[in-house]
């Protein structure tokens, strides 16, 4: 019964985090389409420099205080409290230093990002507001304030974004987009959510969420830092212009793997805690939940690199072809992040910051050759390199995790070596179709539906785990909710 429920409140957790991020999402694929279609790519490199600098400042103002309330097994009032006022005082801290620095930000890059790292920095206070409400409701496993807050923020946001492009604002008009996302967001957060923060701060509280958030908020440094060092190097080295068309090739790549990372770490960590002290049957949920994860991941993102040119031509034009080289092996390197997380979650899980943090700093220190390689020898020999050095980082996770619980390299390779399979065959019935003397507007329709009918026929044929698994939850929620 008990198994029952928690696989029950997990699929509704997962249901509405998925559709969360699928709307949200949906909705600003669609809106980057017609901002692409506006703006230039030195608009996009602009930002996406500013944005690289707040994601790392930002980590600071999260200090994995969150995560380590969502792991404590007995939550008071006072927690939640200290842990908003903690949250908001970082985020003061953290943007009086952006506010400061902007100036020499724009020194280094040789373009002009003070006035817009100013304003975008806002969001790092706005969104601080809401973390408090936010690891409560994860705590609980409720995510559907989630799914209401980004949809609304995503449509109303976007649509402020496209009428500050008609009017010729330029870059300012992905500033507007970014700060009206995130103030209707937080906005809706705090109407919903029934906690509301008061005056009142726990010093034992306070040490408690340190000494666990620490070391992963110092990993999260190194990999916030390390994530986004290509980004970093390709501003710096090459041309906005060509950040520009670096940036939108990764935002379409990670769409998916890392809006569906988001997905299940957001899900997985709360539940798999829920149940840490029964290992065995943790590790059933752990192997369920690698598995289902990979096989869309891999798929989707697979699919996109084959029909990379012809997508990016359809969707955002020509001016956007640098995007459509570098897409396919940003597609292959990210495959790879659902499996990071989930092997991230249960470092953290069974009580190893201080493992977390090594194995972290080591698997990061991978991508130094391929940063090399970018530096000296080219946008494209990096991205090689990024795939090489993300297939290394595996090896080194699951190691680790291998050695603390019973789920090993071996296993974990045997559990998704379906997926990349599947992933490959789908991939390669329709690569060769871009070579046909045809217009893009022609090809991509072909690749999308030979792409899906092999798919199916493999899947119906072979009827791997997660297909069938997936399948079964479909048909469950159709026969739930449409009569």
């Amino acid at each position: 019964m008990a198994s029952d429920n928690l696989r029950n409140k997990t699929l509704k957790g997962v249901g509405w985090t998925a559709a969360q991020s699928l709307v949200s999402n949906g909705v600003r694929f669609v809106i980057g389409i017609v901002l692409a279609r506006l703006l230039s790519p030195e608009a996009y490199g602009m930002v996406g420099m500013v944005m690289v600098v707040q994601a790392i400042l930002g980590i600071f103002v999260d200090g994995n205080f969150g995560a380590s309330l969502i792991r404590k097994p007995n939550i008071t009032e006072d927690d939640y409290n200290t842990m908003f006022w903690m949250t908001m005082g970082m985020s003061v801290g953290a943007y009086t230093l952006l506010f400061v620095f902007a100036p020499y930000l724009s020194r280094f890059f040789n373009a002009e990002l003070t006035s817009l790292a100013r304003v975008l920095g806002l969001t790092m206070v706005i969104g601080s507001l809401s973390a408090a409400q936010g690891a409560k409701m994860t705590k609980e496993i409720n995510f559907k304030p989630f799914t209401y807050s980004q949809v609304i923020s995503s449509i109303l946001g976007g649509v402020v974004g496209i009428i500050c492009a008609f009017c010729g604002l330029g870059v300012w008009s992905l500033v507007a987009q970014n700060m009206l996302t995130s103030i209707l967001s937080v906005s809706y957060l705090f109407i919903v959510c029934p906690w509301k923060p008061r005056l009142s701060f726990s010093t034992e509280s306070a040490k408690y969420m340190w000494v666990f958030g620490w070391r992963l908020t110092l990993t999260n440094l190194i990999g916030a830092i390390w994530t986004r060092i290509y980004v970093l190097v390709v501003g710096k080295f090459y041309a906005m212009e060509a950040l520009g068309q670096y940036t939108r090739a990764r935002g379409y790549a990670e769409l998916l793997s890392v809006n569906l990372t988001n997905v299940v770490e957001r899900v997985s960590y709360p539940t798999l805690s829920s149940i840490q002290e029964d290992p065995a049957r943790m590790i059933a949920v752990y192997r369920r939940m690698i598995k289902v994860t990979m096989f869309v991941t891999t798929i989707s993102l697979f699919f996109l690199a084959a029909i990379a040119k012809p997508f990016i031509v359809c969707l955002i034009g020509e001016k956007w072809l640098d995007a459509a080289r570098y897409l396919p092996y940003i597609c292959v390197a990210v495959s790879l992040f659902p499996l990071w997380s989930v092997n991230k979650s249960m470092l953290k899980i069974i009580g190893r910051p201080d493992l977390y943090m090594r194995v972290f700093i080591v698997s990061k220190s991978l991508d130094i050759g391929p940063v090399l390689l970018g530096i000296f020898y080219g946008i494209i020999p990096m991205l090689v390199g990024m795939i090489f050095a993300r297939i290394a980082a595996f090896f080194i996770y699951t190691y680790y995790v291998g050695r603390e619980v019973d789920y090993s390299t071996r296993m974990q390779m045997r559990d998704v070596t379906p997926s990349y399979m599947v992933a490959m065959c789908v991939a390669i019935s329709v690569y060769f179709f871009k070579f046909l003397p045809l217009s893009p507007f022609v090809i991509l329709p072909v690749q999308l539906i030979t792409g899906t009918v092999v798919f199916f026929a493999i899947c119906e044929i072979f009827k791997p785990y997660e297909y069938v698994e997936l399948k079964s939850i479909f048909l469950q929620i159709y026969h739930k909710y449409i009569p």
